[in-house]
């Protein structure tokens, strides 16, 4: 919610997180053909570069296109 309402907190019935509350956290390698997107920010960093600025760009058109209703919100990632 920070990228949403920074600085301010958006209200919510969600008691928040307490780190504290829990022993240890596991992660798990996400899945690059689910998280097509995360897929595309990881070759952007390897090939260095532009390359992430090109990414940026392509994704601010993007998420122009879907704002605009002109492309689906799944058709996002098949833009970039």
């Amino acid at each position: 919610q920070y990228a949403l309402a920074f600085p301010d907190r958006l209200p919510t019935s969600w008691p928040r997180f307490d780190f504290a509350d829990y022993g240890s956290l596991t992660f798990e390698a996400p899945d690059l053909g689910t998280f097509r997107n995360l897929a595309l920010a990881l070759e952007a960093m390897a090939r260095g570069g532009t390359a992430p600025c090109v990414l940026n760009a392509a994704n601010e058109v993007a998420v122009e296109a879907f704002l605009q209703d002109r492309i689906g919100f799944l058709e996002m990632s098949d833009l970039i």
